[in-house]
């Protein structure tokens, strides 16, 4: 049967044939310098940019609109709008200096007024992540070229969300309004042609030749939707995308074989969430040597190498090399043992077999489970699957519709880890599992103790809250005539990571 969403795949790649003529990957996989061409997975719900997500989504984002702050490539902090900037010593107050010669594409001033409505307005427009500034109590405008930051409590997180989904910042003569979801008003380094670009199918930004940086070196990007990644693999062959997200090793190393270049880094963690560590739902989950041997179970090392085909690396820790959570130690913290996982079932009452419900979801590859659950059948464990829509996966988990998944969480950070998948209110713990150790080693964690986020994985990995199987390498496919370089932390390069090949 064909699906809409398989129309839309093949229109999209119908279109991207159709406007530039076939030939191999490597004698003609450029648009040149005047125009990049990438694949992307999914459209924008809407330019509004407090309505902005993180991933795939962030290239239309950047495109037309500036950060307040810009991430280096390799996760670092660097000047955009705010040409420097300083916290005061409680960490409570973040004073950024703002540059004087921006104008927005319908004619208006940046200043720090303009900083104000626009963080007031993501944090209550009802945007996907609304929380990630939810500790920004004000804004004040001393002077235009001054806007001050004033937290409830320190965010050690804060300016990486300004240098994101947080920190874009659109026309005071938009923002809030309707029209800003479909006709994105900013000051970026490009605008969005109407004309060119088809809703959902494909977008074709122009440089904006009053954008007060330095040009980017593409006079115009077209980024093509692609759902499917054959389809984003093809386009790349045919010399009709210069780069784009390969979600398939096999992909990547057939997209390799015919000339293509792969950049590869770890960018998320991959492996069993365990929801349900109260046993609200499940209550064998609430027992940490149920936990401990539904993981010991699987043969992490043979998924990887078998099913990614190496493309990754094991891992016990939601937290990777780098961040100030990271052990080491840790990264074997799960050794596959299945006697040692009978006889943890065995000692919890659970000797004569545990059944429980998991979610089967259709963004993995099928043989992932397949290996799982026959892993857990071995020691006496069986499942029921649940099978979900697609489009119902994530907000069916968030609502603690299941006790354990094989899901991937991105590596965002000590601090957004702790805030986004461990704490109470985390947007990841849906059945808000609250714990006085984690929550007081979060607290120290804010007040800069360093040494809290080693003691936080340590009680995370012994109390088996998150069961990881590897650390997956995120694959980025691109043509020979483009240089890439990979974003810290995101699937996919920023816009400005591109140029053409030297």
């Amino acid at each position: 049967m064909t699906t809409r969403r398989h129309v839309l795949q093949l229109g999209a790649l119908g279109a991207l044939l159709a406007t530039s003529g076939c030939a191999d990957a490597v004698s003609s996989a450029s648009g040149g310098a005047d125009q990049l061409r990438i694949g992307l997975l999914q459209p924008p719900r809407s330019f509004d940019p407090s309505q902005a997500q993180l991933g795939h989504f962030l290239p239309f984002y950047q495109a037309v609109y500036d950060p307040v702050v810009r991430i280096r490539p390799d996760g670092t902090i660097a000047p955009c709008l705010a040409t420097s900037w300083e916290y005061d010593e409680a960490k409570t107050r973040l004073t950024l200096q703002l540059r004087t010669d921006v104008v927005f594409t319908d004619g208006a001033v940046f200043d720090s007024s303009v900083v104000k409505a626009n963080i007031e307005a993501f944090q209550t427009l009802n945007g996907p992540l609304a929380t990630s500034l939810r500790l920004v109590a004000a804004v004040e405008t001393p002077s235009p070229d001054v806007a001050v930051l004033v937290l409830s409590a320190p965010d050690p997180g804060l300016l990486e969300s300004l240098g994101s989904a947080g920190g874009f910042i659109a026309s005071p003569n938009a923002v809030g309004t309707e029209g800003l979801a479909l006709t994105p008003v900013g000051s970026g380094p490009y605008v969005l042609d109407a004309e060119a670009s088809t809703v959902g199918v494909r977008y074709t930004f122009t440089r904006n030749e009053d954008h007060w940086g330095d040009p980017l070196p593409y006079a115009s990007i077209v980024m093509s939707i692609l759902m499917d990644g054959r389809a984003r693999l093809n386009g790349l062959k045919a010399g009709q995308l210069d780069g784009a997200f390969i979600g398939s090793s096999s992909d990547a190393v057939e997209g390799e074989s015919a000339g293509l270049i792969l950049e590869k880094h770890p960018v998320n963690f991959e492996g069993l969430i365990m929801f349900d560590r109260a046993g609200t739902l499940t209550p064998a989950l609430g027992d940490v040597r149920v936990r401990r041997a539904l993981s010991v179970a699987v043969n992490r090392e043979g998924i990887l190498q078998g099913i990614l085909l190496g493309q990754g690396e094991v891992t016990g820790q939601i937290f990777r090399p780098g961040d100030d959570g990271y052990l080491p130690e840790y990264d074997d913290a799960f050794p596959y043992d299945p006697d040692e996982a009978r006889a943890l079932l065995a000692e919890a009452g659970y000797g004569d077999g545990l059944t429980f419900d998991f979610p089967i979801l259709s963004s993995y590859d099928t043989a992932i489970y397949d290996a799982v659950i026959e892993n857990w059948r071995s020691v006496g464990v069986t499942v029921n699957r649940m099978e979900w829509a697609s489009e119902e996966s994530l907000a069916n988990l968030q609502k603690a519709e299941a006790s354990a998944s094989y899901f991937s969480l991105a590596m965002q950070g000590t601090w957004r880890q702790m805030t986004n998948f461990v704490a109470a209110k985390a947007s990841w713990n849906p059945f808000k599992v609250e714990d006085p150790t984690v929550t007081a080693l979060i607290a120290r964690y804010q007040q800069g103790d360093t040494g809290a986020a080693e003691e936080l994985n340590r009680f995370l990995v012994e109390n088996v809250w998150f069961a990881p199987f590897y650390r997956p390498s995120t694959l980025y496919l691109h043509a020979r005539g483009t240089e890439v370089q990979p974003q810290a932390r995101q699937a996919v390069p920023a816009i400005y990571n591109f140029a053409p090949a030297r």
